[in-house]
C-alpha cells in the first residue's frame, strides 16, 4: 500500500522512523525496550525518536530513566498519534474500545497502526479508527526487549518485518484465521515456565541449592531451544520428528517422550490448544 511504501521509505533513507506507544504495558514496554537496544554496524543505538502516551506513568518512568532522549513522553494518546507515522496499539480490549473512537480524529492515510490486542480483528479496528489507514496485526512475545523475539505479522508488511526483525525474528501469514491459531500456541509459553519451575523444585527435592537448580532450569531449556529453532527454520516440517528420532534408541530421552505419550501429555496439550484458539475465535466475532 501506499503508506507502507511511504513509511517505508523514512525507515531506510532516514532512519528516523517515528514511532508511537499507545499503551505501555508489558508488550509495549519489551518493544520500546527492544528498540532502544538495536544497534548498527558501528555497534551504537539507533536514535528511534519513540513517542510513548503518560498511561502506565510508572513503566513509562522506568524506560525513561533506562533509556533517556531515546523516549519522548506525550500527554495523551492523541498526541502520541499526531507526531507518529507508526503506531503500536498495545491495549487490553475493553480499553481499546475506548481508545481507538478517541484518537481516530488523529488518523490520517499515512499511518500504519500495529494493532496487538488479542481479541479485535484488523477489519474491527479499521472500522472503529474510521477506515482513514492500514493496519497490520502482530503478535510478539515479550523476549523481543532482548531481541529473542518470534512475532507473526498479518498481513505482509515490510515495515512491521523490518522492526520485528530487529527484535528477533518474525513470520508471515495470510489470514487472521492462521495468526489466531499461532497466537494460540503462544498459550504455551505459560506451561513452559510451570515446566521450568517443576524441574525447578524436582531438582530440590534431590538435594540440589534452590539457585543451582533455578540456574540450570532455565539454562537447560534455552540450550536445547536453540536446536529447535534451527532445525525449525532450516528443515521445515520435518523439523522436529528429525530431532526425535535421533534421541538415542533404548536411552533416557526416548524413555521420556515414551512414558509421556502413553500418559497422553502431547494429546491433553493439544487439547488445550484447541480451547484457547476457541475463546480467540469467540471473542473475534
Amino acid at each position: 500500500s501506499k503508506a507502507t511504501v511511504s513509511v517505508l521509505y523514512w525507515f531506510c533513507t532516514k532512519m528516523s522512523l517515528t514511532l508511537g506507544f499507545v499503551g505501555v504495558g508489558t508488550i509495549n514496554g519489551a518493544i520500546v525496550s527492544g528498540l532502544c537496544r538495536v544497534k548498527d554496524e558501528d555497534n551504537k543505538h539507533f536514535k528511534f525518536p519513540l513517542r510513548v502516551s503518560l498511561r502506565g506513568k510508572d513503566k513509562v518512568q522506568k524506560l525513561v530513566e533506562e533509556f533517556g532522549d531515546k523516549i519522548e513522553v506525550c500527554t495523551d494518546n492523541e498526541s502520541v498519534v499526531a507526531q507518529s507515522q507508526v503506531v503500536f496499539l498495545g491495549v487490553t480490549p475493553k480499553v481499546a474500545e475506548d481508545v481507538l473512537p478517541s484518537i481516530a480524529s488523529k488518523v490520517t492515510k499515512e499511518h500504519l497502526i500495529v494493532n496487538l490486542v488479542a481479541t479485535i480483528p484488523i477489519a474491527r479496528c479499521r472500522a472503529m479508527l474510521g477506515d482513514r489507514c492500514e493496519v497490520v496485526k502482530a503478535v510478539p512475545l515479550p523476549p523481543v526487549a532482548h531481541h529473542k523475539g518470534m512475532t507473526v505479522i498479518c498481513p505482509k508488511s515490510d515495515v512491521c518485518t523490518i522492526l520485528f526483525d530487529l527484535l528477533g525474528s518474525s513470520v508471515t501469514v495470510e489470514s487472521e484465521h492462521q495468526q489466531r491459531a499461532m497466537q494460540a500456541a503462544t498459550s504455551q509459553m505459560g506451561p513452559l515456565y510451570a515446566q521450568c519451575r517443576m524441574l525447578q523444585h524436582w531438582l530440590q527435592d534431590k538435594g540440589v541449592p534452590a539457585d543451582t537448580a533455578a540456574h540450570f532450569s532455565g539454562g537447560f531449556y534455552n540450550c536445547i531451544s536453540h536446536d529447535a529453532l534451527v532445525y525449525g527454520k532450516e528443515k521445515g516440517s520435518t523439523a522436529f520428528d528429525t530431532l526425535i528420532s535421533e534421541q538415542t534408541p533404548g536411552g533416557l530421552n526416548e524413555q521420556a517422550v515414551k512414558e509421556l505419550t502413553e500418559l497422553g501429555v502431547y494429546k491433553n496439550q493439544e487439547g488445550v490448544l484447541d480451547h484457547v484458539l476457541a475463546r480467540l475465535q469467540n471473542a473475534a466475532k
